[in-house]
């Protein structure tokens, strides 16, 4: 009796090319806000489904995209770490879901449901760099992570702790950093306000650009001490190689 052979359409994914991709989506990404910016000041137009400050347009679902990409390439690590009973298994699997978790927490804006509970019980005013106060409840978890993830950070090759570091500053920046200095003119001046303007877009920014290091860095992981993985998914088999 003959058996068929099922066939698949195969994906080769490499890190640069994957990032160079990336890389142009975000650039058009990024244009298209300066592009909001300038109808916004010059002719008065308000163009929120390419504002990256805006909630649930075109760069909302692209962050929500890359963000649910870093967990999908953490699930594959986690997933060959479960299988050889390898050193932070558990971890790479909790940190999936933590990127999950951020991906949906990007779109619906989640965090932004803790503002004026914590707000309200902390009597934070208006010019507070904790105006928008989810940022406390979130960086204490942070702080919590960091304190938690120091052994996993250590054992890590010297390159990859280097890019999952610098990957993890860009985007907290951009994140907390700069979503508390927003704060500070958030309430007291127009949304028109040109230094707010500058917070909020070197926010996002900073957010994009952070991911993408961090997608590079997951790939090379990957392609580098899993050669050669290969995924199956829905007709299309998708492997993982080096550069």
């Amino acid at each position: 009796m003959n058996r068929k052979i099922k066939q698949y359409h195969e994906l080769l994914l490499r890190p640069k090319n994957v990032s160079l991709f990336l890389s142009i989506i975000t650039a058009m990404v990024i244009l298209a806000h300066f592009f909001h910016l300038f109808m916004y000041y010059g002719y008065h137009h308000y163009l929120g489904i390419i504002d990256l400050n805006h909630e649930q347009n075109i760069p909302t679902l692209y962050s929500a995209f890359l963000l649910l990409f870093c967990g999908g390439l953490l699930y594959v690590i986690s997933i060959r770490k479960l299988r050889y009973n390898e050193k932070h298994r558990v971890l790479w699997l909790i940190l999936c879901f933590i990127f999950v978790f951020l991906a949906f927490d990007e779109y619906f804006r989640i965090h932004d449901s803790l503002r004026e509970p914590v707000r309200n019980l902390l009597e934070i005013g208006k010019g507070s760099v904790f105006y928008f106060a989810w940022v406390l409840p979130y960086g204490i978890l942070l702080i919590i992570f960091g304190a938690a993830y120091i052994g996993f950070l250590r054992d890590l090759p010297g390159n990859y702790r280097n890019l999952f570091f610098i990957s993890g500053v860009i985007y907290v920046t951009g994140a907390l950093v700069f979503e508390m200095l927003g704060a500070t003119r958030a309430g007291l001046y127009p949304r028109s306000d040109y230094l707010y303007a500058f917070w909020t877009t070197m926010e996002e920014i900073l957010e994009l650009v952070g991911l993408m290091i961090f997608i590079y860095t997951l790939m090379s992981y990957i392609a580098e001490f899993y050669n050669g993985t290969r995924l199956i998914i829905k007709g299309f088999s998708v492997r993982f190689l080096k550069d």
